[in-house]
């Protein structure tokens, strides 16, 4: 599929008895801020608010692992709704607060992300009028409770207006599994920010020592949820293959998730603690990857991940797992190295030969540069969202 289509203003005479704004509702299940979040930030930032006055609406749940995520919103100061959830799963609950958020604020659309938010929505959209849209970011083999919800996702997604999907691994999948015809499905892209201005050297240095990170010092630099298909265990299993080649490397872990308490015990039980460093959830990352030498993403599972986007955007060099969509934006050996999924010794190989090669470095960074600019940019993400909540209040 394109990632754009041409896109018209529409006028007045295409929406009778409406206003010529539409006004949107994000519905979000969030267990820690991932791909998902980063992706509905960046729309928020950069979509006209004028033409669509966009709401957010985020599940409350046990143990506030919403958190990081619903009090960012609230910093923006952009409206968010907490939806009554808990281990119970209040469906019905659930389904009439989001049906009093869209009628107290006129929503005309519900777009939900993640199984349990299409399930939500999809019955509150039985209980008050609104056009609904989802968005499909990945199918895959996980642990028998996610497979089951998805199982129940395919039966909510038959009463959504439209259907769209985050990559065109997702697209295909849907389509084999008979979900929706090609036809029916549109695709929505989480576009990357180029940063303007380069850091000089000198500051960069600087920073780094800061940091604690001396010129001689290679940095590689980690984002993601802690998940089981992240394989963040394999990560700290290869950088102990580099550590004793390179003892002088040093290894930035962004993120959170349920097994942060196991990544930090595995680290130590491998004794390189010393040069690993968890920083947590970093909402802003940007003088982070600036800072860092090389980006690192060994995962089983992945769409189009946010995470390489962002390491593209900055213009680093990326060695990432060959799995789902991720050649939709990676050329091997272009504009990144990709790796068998799994084979740590290869993974490890590929960011020692790259931390021995800052020419290398440079040229892939540059390219991965250039493809996000010339096809996964802000503006052509924004573009096509827009062109899709327009096509659906048409319907």
């Amino acid at each position: 599929m394109a990632c754009s289509r041409s896109w018209e203003k529409p006028d007045n005479d295409l929406f009778p008895g409406m206003e010529p704004t539409i006004r949107v509702l994000h519905l979000v299940h969030t267990v820690g801020w991932g791909g998902v979040e980063t992706g509905i930030v960046k729309w928020l930032r950069k979509i006209d608010a004028v033409r669509f006055p966009i709401r957010l609406a985020c599940f409350a749940n046990h143990g506030r692992t919403e958190a990081p995520f619903a009090d960012f919103i609230r910093s923006q100061e952009w409206p968010i709704h907490m939806i009554p959830w808990g281990r119970r799963k209040p469906f019905v609950k659930a389904a009439k607060a989001v049906a009093r958020v869209i009628r107290e604020n006129q929503i005309q659309i519900l777009h939900t992300h993640n199984w349990y938010a299409d399930m939500v929505g999809a019955l509150a959209a039985r209980v008050v009028p609104v056009k609904t849209i989802t968005t499909l970011y990945m199918w895959s083999d996980l642990d028998w409770k996610r497979n089951f919800l998805q199982q129940l996702d395919k039966i909510a997604l038959r009463f959504f207006d439209q259907i769209t999907v985050h990559c065109d691994y997702t697209f295909r999948r849907t389509v084999e599994m008979d979900l929706a015809r090609p036809e029916q499905l549109r695709k929505l892209i989480s576009g990357f920010e180029l940063r303007n201005g380069k850091m000089s050297s000198p500051e960069r240095e600087q920073k780094r020592r800061q940091k604690g990170i001396a010129a001689e010092m290679p940095l590689l630099i980690y984002m993601g949820r802690f998940h089981p298909e992240k394989a963040q265990d394999q990560l700290l299993r290869v950088f102990k293959r580099v550590l004793t080649q390179c003892p002088q490397a040093r290894l930035w872990i962004l993120g959170e998730g349920p097994l942060a308490g196991e990544l930090k015990a595995l680290s130590k039980m491998l004794a390189i603690d010393h040069a690993v460093s968890f920083l947590g959830f970093i909402p802003e990352p940007f003088e982070l990857l600036a800072l860092a030498d090389i980006l690192v993403h060994p995962s089983s599972i992945e769409g189009v991940s946010q995470t390489i986007g962002e390491g593209m955007a900055a213009g680093l060099p990326i060695v990432v797992s060959d799995v789902g969509g991720l050649r939709e934006i990676m050329a091997p050996g272009k504009n990144g190295i990709m790796v068998p999924a799994g084979d740590e010794e290869a993974f490890a190989k590929a960011t020692l030969d790259l931390i021995g090669d800052k020419e290398r470095r440079t040229q892939l960074g540059n390219e991965a540069r250039k493809f996000i600019e010339e096809n996964y940019s802000m503006e052509i993400a924004v573009r096509e969202l827009e062109d899709t909540y327009y096509s659906v209040a048409r319907k």
